[in-house]
Order: C-alpha cells, then sequence, then structure tokens
C-alpha cells in the first residue's frame, strides 16, 4: 500500500498538536500504589465493595491492583474497575517532545549513518570535506529523508 506522505505530514502534525497538552500529564508519575488503589481508598471504597462491583473477590481487585503497579494489566480489567468506580480510563500514546521532533531526530541518525560511509571511504581517497560541509550535508540528506519518510528513518543501527 503506498502512503500518502503529504498526507502524513499533515496528519502528523495535527495529532501533534492534539498531543501537545498530554505531554505534561505523561510525566505525572504514577502513585506508588497505583492508580485504582489511589482513586479507589481517595472514594473510601473498599476492596470487597469494588469487588462486588466487578463480580469478583477481594482477591481479585488486589491482584488488579498489583498487576496494575507492575504494568501488566489489561486496558479491558482497568476500564472495567474504573467505570465501577465512576471515572474511566484514558489512554493514549505520548511522545516526550513532539512526533516532528521523533521525525527530525530519525531523518539526522539516519542522514549522519548514511554519510558516514561515505564519508570513510572519502577520507580513504584524501577527499574529505570539511566538518562544516558534512554537517551540511547531513542536514540536507536529512531533510530529503524526512519528506519523503524514507523507511531509511526506522532501520535499526548499531
Amino acid at each position: 500500500m503506498k502512503l500518502n506522505k503529504k498526507s502524513l505530514h499533515l496528519q502528523r502534525r495535527q495529532l501533534d498538536e492534539k498531543l501537545k497538552a498530554w505531554i505534561p500529564v505523561s510525566r505525572t508519575p504514577r502513585p506508588r500504589l497505583g492508580w485504582l488503589k489511589a482513586v479507589r481508598e481517595a472514594l473510601g471504597l473498599s476492596t470487597r465493595q469494588l469487588a462486588t462491583f466487578l463480580g469478583t473477590d477481594n482477591a481479585g481487585v488486589l491482584r488488579l491492583e498489583k498487576r496494575e503497579c507492575q504494568g501488566k494489566a489489561s486496558l479491558e480489567s482497568l476500564d472495567r474497575a474504573a467505570k465501577a468506580m465512576g471515572c474511566k480510563i484514558v489512554y493514549a500514546v505520548v511522545p516526550d517532545e513532539s512526533l516532528e521532533g521523533i521525525v527530525d531526530q530519525k531523518a539526522k541518525e539516519a542522514a549522519r549513518s548514511i554519510l558516514r560511509s561515505v564519508s570513510h571511504s572519502m577520507r580513504l581517497e584524501k577527499q574529505e570535506v570539511s566538518p562544516e560541509a558534512l554537517e551540511n550535508q547531513i542536514q540536507e540528506l536529512a531533510s530529503e529523508l524526512k519528506a519523503r519518510l524514507d523507511p531509511a528513518l526506522w532501520e535499526k543501527r548499531s
């Protein structure tokens, strides 16, 4: 399936705009004993009471709270527990800074990797370019790779 690059660039910018508000939220640390337990206790809800709402027992609630702390609880089970407490699970995949920044970084890494091998050959032939010229070449190639959303952006490098 051929991707429409122009559409993907627009989609990335629009998604970046939507996700911008989530970045500070994503940096909020999870309570030490997990969100479920923190909210349950803040509501004054016992494990027995929550278990009744969920159709399980105390041990089931405790297991779910433990799995949440370990990052092993399913979204479905978290959602059920949240709804039982009058809350909801909010789920998002949030970049550290921006999607645009990730693509910029990946393009620069790919360009640097591609040009490193060329630069090595040129150095052996005593045709090495200046560090400034090399940096300009890296910037130009990175821009091209980004514009094309070249698969090289996501190739694993050693």
